[in-house]
């Protein structure tokens, strides 16, 4: 089972992504192999998807893709694979309309690579990512918090924290998520907040 159709399968079940983060017309950058539009028909809010399977080169710029074209943009384990990961967030970013949202998974550098960079069943990763960490085993360790604060006060964090459905800790070092059911990852959504908002620092009623 795909890490796409995994996470498919948790989401149908939150009313946060059936009906709010996963709204209108999206661009999905997710791998070739398991494009999000193969799974869109769970979540019957999207009324359109956009797929950007492309190199990790050209997911750092989204270049010929105008600001503020899509309500949701999906990407899952994208951002272990590019170069520049504040280019291909920025870039991300750019596209979303305020009041829209990005949906991000990225493999948990603890339960998935398991001191281990790049591990044997992610060979093509360029970096691990934490929550937050004062200190990683791993020089190519990004933090998360660190990550989104580059995207400035328009960024909300909806959403942050570790999946780790299924993962068992007493199990040797390996890729569980090879196994059914089995998360290691990191979920993250963040919401362009609408320039009023900004102004008026949040959301206030009148």
């Amino acid at each position: 089972m795909s890490l796409e159709l995994k996470a498919a399968s948790r989401r149908v079940g939150d009313p946060g992504f059936t009906s709010r983060f996963f709204r209108g017309h999206g661009l999905d950058l997710g791998p070739a192999d398991h494009p999000m539009g193969q799974l869109s028909g769970h979540f019957p809010a999207i009324t359109g998807l956009d797929t950007a399977a492309w190199p990790p080169e050209a997911l750092e710029q989204l270049a010929g893709i105008a600001d503020e074209s899509y309500d949701f943009v999906h990407a899952s384990q994208s951002l272990a694979r590019v170069a520049n990961c504040f280019a291909a967030l920025g870039a991300w970013f750019r596209v979303l309309r305020p009041g829209g949202y990005l949906v991000l998974t990225v493999p948990d550098e603890d339960l998935a690579a398991q001191g281990q960079f790049p591990p044997p069943w992610g060979a093509d990763w360029r970096w691990s990512f934490s929550i937050y960490k004062r200190q990683s085993w791993n020089p190519q360790s990004i933090n998360l918090v660190n990550l989104f604060m580059t995207l400035g006060e328009a960024a909300e964090i909806r959403r942050l924290g570790v999946i780790d459905q299924g993962f068992d800790d007493g199990l040797p070092p390996g890729d569980q998520t090879g196994m059914p059911l089995v998360e290691a990852s990191i979920e993250a959504v963040i919401r362009k907040r609408p320039m009023n908002e900004i102004e008026r620092g949040g959301r206030i009623p009148g």
